[in-house]
């Protein structure tokens, strides 16, 4: 058990914090179900808190899979969806007690949904399902929902898709507010943060956020670098030519780049479905699979 944390030790030994304590799990209610699902079922409790990471990461496999079946023979196919277990963060994701693989599981299905140009209510679905896994993805749900409505997601239903986006956006942010203020979760916050009021002033909220810029690993810096290389070097970057994949990896990018300045002391996994994203790109474009069809989309 850590006991860095002045919190977690306390939890660690007084049985009166500990109680208090699983108030702040309310900010991951997918998870948890899963866990006390799994526990109901006679998975031991600490087996029961890792289960849903291992299961998430070899569902990222299978999907990732699914992917490269379009366009790659099964045997390689296989190798670049299991390629991914051997990814460092991905595997720190699956042996952690933490919500993060299925939150890369959900946000990556929703970014595939849209290359695909499937129906936009699965995306929608996918995007809530993972502000249910983690609550903080209200950030990053809100930048891909206002996403479609600054670019119609299908041709003639462009009003429809943005007054259903701004209903989901306002539905997810009062839940967000309302675990953030009536559910206890604030006092966790305090503990951890420094307190709610600190996300709200830009001061102190860039300071943070500066700070936060020795947590990120060269890695991930340099995987985004190539994806917008690889996307973007024949055609350059025109705001209003981008093609699906390339519109997807700059929505994607600020969407994770708000977050990181809201919780620049929580992106070593949290990044996670944006650098698959990104390696997904690289491998894609590699190989020529991605292909324009009608100049503007990508699929």
């Amino acid at each position: 058990v850590d006991t860095t944390h002045q919190l977690r030790s306390e939890v660690l030994r007084n049985s009166e914090r500990f109680y208090q304590f699983l108030s702040y799990f309310r900010v991951k209610p997918l998870y948890t179900l899963l866990c006390d699902v799994f526990y109901s079922m006679g998975v031991p409790l600490m087996k029961a808190t890792v289960l849903p990471s291992v299961l998430g990461v070899f569902a990222l496999a299978l999907l990732l899979f699914y992917r490269f079946c379009r366009s790659f023979p099964l045997w390689a196919a296989a190798v670049l969806g299991l390629s991914i277990l051997c990814m460092p963060p991905v595997l720190e994701a699956a042996r952690l007690s933490t919500p993060d693989a299925l939150n890369a599981l959900a946000l990556l299905g929703a970014f595939l949904v849209y290359l695909y140009g499937a129906n936009v209510y699965w995306f929608m679905l996918l995007v809530v399902i993972a502000v249910l896994v983690r609550l903080d993805n209200a950030i990053v749900a809100t930048v891909l929902l206002v996403s479609l409505i600054v670019r119609d997601y299908e041709v003639g239903k462009g009003k429809g898709v943005a007054l259903i986006s701004i209903s989901v956006i306002a539905i997810l942010l009062a839940y967000t507010w309302f675990i953030l203020t009536y559910a206890e979760y604030n006092n966790g916050f305090e503990q951890f943060y420094g307190g709610l009021a600190r996300k709200w002033n830009p001061i102190v909220l860039m300071g943070d956020a500066v700070q936060g810029l020795k947590t990120i690993k060269t890695s991930h810096v340099a995987i985004a670098g190539i994806s917008f290389v690889v996307l973007f070097y024949r055609n350059g970057l025109s705001v209003s030519e981008l093609n699906r994949p390339q519109f997807l990896f700059v929505v994607t990018t600020i969407a994770f780049a708000a977050r990181y300045v809201f919780f620049p002391d929580l992106t070593t996994r949290l990044i996670l479905p944006y650098y698959i994203l990104c390696w997904l790109f690289i491998v894609e474009r590699m190989v020529e699979i991605t292909r324009p069809t009608d100049g503007r989309d990508t699929r």
